[in-house]
């Protein structure tokens, strides 16, 4: 349907969706770049990456099963990857593992084992999350059946991580 004015009814439906997640996109990204998130310690092993990321003053919230985006800015300025938190939900700081598959995780590494090397800081990072996984509602269910392997490992390690936790503090 046309308007009678030269614009597509549909264009008008659509152009506030569109620009409300515009608006979103540019607010989460700029989130992300909070200076006093960083790398607080990190185990580099053959083929597998730890990271554990101290949230600093970002605000940044997270709770068991979600999953965050991080970018190196030594790396790339535009490129954010997805991974999944490895810890329970609610600290100050966050544990994320992966494997050295690809260019953006190999340059990583490299980075830390060279700041490793030389004593020097951490390459910088910057976070955006946390964000709904699948595995974010299992602790509200009375039974649960959890195989993990591969990428299912990580959601199944922060569940234990939460479960543990919850254990110590009563």
């Amino acid at each position: 349907q046309w308007l009678g004015c030269g614009v597509p009814l549909a264009s008008i439906a659509v152009a506030p969706v569109v620009l409300l997640y515009i608006i979103e996109r540019i607010r989460d990204i700029r989130a992300g770049h909070d200076p006093s998130v960083r790398i607080k310690t990190a185990f580099v092993k053959q083929r597998q990456v730890q990271l554990t990321i101290d949230k600093g003053m970002s605000g940044m919230t997270y709770e068991t099963g979600m999953y965050c985006m991080l970018k190196a800015p030594d790396i790339s300025d535009f490129e954010w990857h997805p991974f999944t938190i490895a810890s329970g939900g609610g600290r100050s700081e966050f544990q994320v593992l992966f494997a050295i598959v690809g260019d953006w995780t190999t340059q990583l590494s490299e980075l830390i084992k060279e700041a490793q090397k030389n004593g020097s800081p951490y390459p910088k990072i910057c976070v955006r999350g946390g964000y709904g996984a699948p595995a974010q509602g299992m602790r509200d269910k009375k039974h649960i059946v959890m195989v993990g392997g591969g990428v299912g490992a990580t959601p199944f390690l922060s569940f234990l991580s939460n479960m543990c936790n919850s254990v110590q503090s009563g």
